[in-house]
């Protein structure tokens, strides 16, 4: 395992201004309860501990009424590619706000929130080797979540396990890292729950373990649930490039090159079902029907890094294809004068 030397955590936020900031009668967001140094940093991405790499990523969430962050999505993170974005996901239930008020009542208001990773050398260190996001084979469906749940959620709760895997994904040696102020003694629902999951990759792994984040979202109708659109899907299978191969139709039609959106509705351990044609361009050469082929063969991440299960959801998946066959090789040199 490697060691990092730890200087300082830090983190701030940063209010998004209002439609009505003009107004004298709304008070913004303001900390009630801030995530300290050590906290943060047990959700430094492995990479960047690996490496001893700073990094930084802003947050946007709604603060509800009751002063929880909720609907937290990345704005932006620093260095790319290394995962600061998703940790700073995980981080965000550590944190609380008294929410925004409008003549005394409260009201939701969206915060972003800065969360900076300062590593300096030869201060302190803590050995370190920890995922925090995965593309998971297997997971708990929406129903089993219920199930675990027990009717218990009033409101929107979140538990995050520290877990050890097995080499064929399976998780093993769970414990608690943290629980939302609404996620108090929910953690045994979560545990009826980790059997059912399977990362992607697990082999390849060593001396590492894995933050497993639950989001417990109050009831409610099944219909609303199932419209909710996956942004950004972590892929388990993408479709073979065979499958994408340029219309017959759009080649005779004398077209090089389209485009062309298919949208699916995202079944148990992420299957992609029921794909239709959102968008094409050129229409009816056959892009769109080659789309929904295509997507039909992928498969997402059966759980999302915000600790939530994909079925029921729907992603949209963009192709462009274009007609390597159209592209005719460079023509050669010309010879030289032959010499007099």
């Amino acid at each position: 395992m490697h060691r990092v030397a730890i200087f300082a955590v830090v983190a701030a936020v940063l209010v998004a201004a209002s439609a009505n900031a003009a107004e004298p009668k709304e008070v913004p967001p303001a900390w009630a309860k801030r995530a300290s140094g050590d906290q943060l940093l047990s959700f430094l991405p492995a990479k960047a501990a690996k490496e001893g790499q700073d990094g930084k990523a802003v947050i946007e969430c709604d603060v509800a009424v009751d002063g929880n962050l909720r609907n937290c999505r990345v704005i932006s993170e620093t260095p790319e590619g290394y995962g600061f974005g998703a940790a700073a996901l995980l981080a965000a239930p550590l944190f609380k706000m008294k929410p925004a008020t409008v003549d005394g009542k409260p009201v939701v208001r969206a915060a972003r929130i800065p969360i900076n990773w300062d590593l300096e050398r030869g201060v302190g260190g803590k050995s370190f080797d920890m995922v925090t996001q995965a593309v998971w084979l297997e997971a708990p469906t929406r129903a089993e979540v219920q199930a675990a749940r027990g009717g218990k959620v009033a409101t929107a709760a979140r538990v995050v396990l520290n877990c050890g895997f097995k080499p064929d994904g399976t998780l093993t040696d769970c414990d608690e890292k943290e629980a939302s102020e609404q996620g108090a003694g929910l953690t045994p629902a979560a545990r009826k729950l980790l059997g059912k999951f399977r990362m992607a990759g697990a082999d390849k792994l060593k001396d590492t373990r894995i933050l497993v984040p639950f989001q417990f979202d109050p009831g409610g109708s099944p219909g609303v649930e199932d419209r909710r659109l996956l942004s950004k899907p972590a892929w388990a299978q993408r479709a073979n490039p065979a499958a994408l191969a340029f219309p017959a139709a759009a080649r005779a039609a004398g077209l090089s090159e389209g485009r062309a959106t298919a949208e699916c509705l995202v079944g148990a351990q992420g299957v992609l079902v029921d794909c239709h044609v959102v968008s094409e361009s050129a229409a009816n050469v056959g892009f769109g029907d080659t789309a929904v082929a295509a997507a039909a063969l992928f498969r997402a991440s059966a759980w999302t890094n915000e600790g939530r299960p994909v079925d029921g959801a729907r992603v949209r998946i963009g192709f462009q294809f274009v007609d390597e066959a159209d592209e005719a090789p460079a023509a050669a040199p010309p010879a030289p004068a032959a010499k007099p």
